[in-house]
């Protein structure tokens, strides 16, 4: 079975510190922040990782998405 898509996601509670975090390490700023709980970095060689705002005990929680084909 050949991955075709992998989205990995991660709750935090201060977006702001993840956003800059990240960007250190990926030296650049998220490709998408498509609503202001929610940033996202997607890799050249397929897949993103997302950041999405919790408050609470959601936060560590990672939801993860793939899609697969034959």
């Amino acid at each position: 079975m050949t991955t075709g898509y992998a989205l990995g996601g991660v709750a935090v509670g201060n977006l702001d510190s993840a956003i800059s975090w990240y960007a250190r390490l990926l030296g650049r700023q998220p490709d998408l922040q498509p609503v202001k709980e929610v940033a996202e970095w997607e890799f050249s060689g397929g897949g993103w990782i997302q950041h999405l705002k919790f408050a609470g005990n959601n936060c560590g929680n990672s939801p993860e998405t793939a899609a697969f084909s034959r």
